[in-house]
């Protein structure tokens, strides 16, 4: 082997001042031919990076060859060989500088060659034969003295087609003792599906989490799809800080691992503005003009430690105001009717009210003061571990069967009567459970009856349709309108429901008097 102490090298990088030029080592060159190219202009810039006629270092003068078959750094080897033999070629002229190890780099970081023996690191030429099972491999060089260098890879088939596109945080303004939600991207588009075996949450090298899928059987990651994994962390302080998530992936029996970053600036949570902005009714900020800047709103707002908050529910706009923890959910079901001095039910036949704690413990004190309040007063009345379930059901029933005969203007017997009134209706409940079951709702919990109540008549003409029959405006917006907002955050078709939203929409604006057009003498005909 020649004596490579012999040689002289040229800079790897050098600025000539007086010609306004920088000079670089042409890589794919060596070891043959040592060679500087000058690049003067931008294009010859964007050429030579293009090219990967270059290696990055951050010692000033170590010298790096590598090749594949052959075949420089930087180059493709599209033809997969049966195997690849490896060439390196590592100096430092720099005698106090020595070589700690060399390392052969694939897909996702991954090392699969390793190179630390002193000795072997001293003679300058490395060589090892590997066999072709991904598709791209570089060197890395790490110095005694913790500096690195990478070269530019040489890729070998077809690049590989999986890893993770993206990691986003669900909300804009990160808050301290409030959970976020992470959410991990990962794509395959490969012809084969693969097994995301785990994912690795950490936080300055600091583990504060690990999914490996229910049962630790991982996630099937398909071909041709992405899938989305979500990640739950409260945070404790405010400060900014890192959350890396490292992807253990196995596909075709080999194993690669892909890495991705998120920047987070958790805020105090004491020290923030809230604004809060009600969603309840699809206007203008929400579903209208103003519905795509609502997330720049968001995220300028919060880099003045404002907070943005969307109210979507009754309860959230109570909350809002009177703080949380006064907040009892609850529903009631009644069958009322106008007179000319109020409103009347028979405390009798009205099934009642329902009402309950979120969460344990479900006897709280406040359940028990209601209860007492309730008592003797001849109000039918109960208590519930399933409250968020009630309330979907009774929005179930509002959805299902106070809105196609709205729009009809018939009874209730109308969904009896007309199987096409029944499909919309059929329609309008295939929608509401698919988004009940992907916020985690489980219809299933929810009372399937009660001893009291009474017959309703087919004559019966529920709320909206009393609304549209005295010329008001409607809930609308908190019936299709709210699902329309949470099928599109969920990605979940609702048809029927902006169907039913915009019609009976018209409706009211036919109340309003829109469309009173005023007879004229004009004809007017089409051909």
């Amino acid at each position: 082997m020649p004596d490579i102490t012999a040689v002289t090298h040229a800079q790897n990088i050098r600025y000539d001042r007086k010609a306004e030029a920088l000079y670089i080592i042409d890589q794919t060159l060596l070891p043959g031919e040592e060679k500087e190219i000058r690049l003067q202009t931008i294009d010859e810039m964007v050429e030579a990076i293009r090219a990967l006629r270059m290696y990055a270092t951050e010692d000033k003068n170590l010298e790096l060859g590598y090749t594949v078959n052959g075949q420089m750094m930087g180059s493709s080897i599209t033809e997969v060989p049966e195997k690849l033999n490896l060439e390196v070629t590592v100096n430092d002229p720099d005698k106090s500088d020595s070589i700690s190890k060399v390392e052969v780099v694939v897909n996702s970081g991954k090392v699969v060659h390793t190179w630390s023996d002193p000795a072997e690191l001293n003679q300058g030429s490395l060589s090892v034969t590997l066999d072709p099972d991904y598709s791209y491999y570089f060197i890395r060089v790490t110095e005694g003295d913790g500096d690195l260098a990478v070269t530019s890879p040489v890729w070998v088939g077809e690049s590989l087609k999986l890893g993770i596109s993206n990691m986003v945080c669900g909300t804009a303004t990160p808050v301290t003792d409030e959970e976020l939600t992470l959410t991990t991207t990962l794509f395959n588009s490969e012809d084969t599906d693969a097994t995301i075996k785990s994912l690795t949450y950490t936080i300055g090298g600091t583990v504060i989490g690990v999914d490996k899928g229910e049962g630790d059987k991982g996630y099937t990651l398909g071909k041709s799809s992405t899938l989305d994994v979500s990640f739950h962390y409260t945070p404790t302080a405010a400060r900014v800080f890192t959350v890396q998530v490292t992807a253990v992936v196995e596909q075709n029996g080999k194993e690669y691992t892909f890495t991705k970053t998120i920047d987070l600036d958790v805020l105090n949570a004491d020290a923030l503005v809230y604004i809060g902005i009600d969603a309840s009714h699809y206007n203008e900020y929400v579903a209208g003009n103003y519905k795509d800047s609502m997330g720049n709103f968001g995220n300028l707002a919060a880099k003045y430690s404002v907070r943005t908050v969307q109210l979507n529910s009754s309860e959230e706009l109570i909350a809002a105001q009177i703080g949380a923890a006064h907040v009892l959910p609850a529903l009631i079901k009644v069958a009322s009717h106008r007179t000319e001095d109020g409103v009347r039910f028979d405390p009798e036949t009205t099934i009642g009210i329902i009402y309950g704690e979120l969460t344990a413990p479900f006897d709280s004190d406040r359940v028990q003061a209601v209860r007492a309040l309730f008592a003797d007063t001849g109000i039918h009345f109960r208590v519930t571990e399933h409250i968020r379930e009630e309330i979907w059901s009774k929005f179930r029933l509002n959805v299902c069967n106070n809105l196609p005969q709205a729009i009809l203007g018939a009874g209730v017997g109308c969904y009896s009567d007309s199987a096409h009134i029944k499909a919309i209706s059929d329609g309008l409940r295939r929608e509401l459970e698919a988004i009940a079951a992907a916020k985690g709702i489980d219809l299933s919990k929810a009372a399937a009856g009660s001893t009291h109540g009474s017959t309703v008549p087919p004559t019966a003409r529920y709320s909206t349709l009393q609304d549209l029959d005295a010329g008001r405006h409607t809930e609308i917006d908190m019936f299709s309108g709210a699902l329309m907002r949470m099928g599109r955050k969920l990605g979940i078709p609702t048809p029927y429901n902006e169907y039913t939203y915009h019609m009976i929409k018209a409706l009211e604006e036919k109340n309003d008097g829109l469309f009173d057009y005023t007879p004229t003498d004009a004809v007017t005909c089409s051909r």
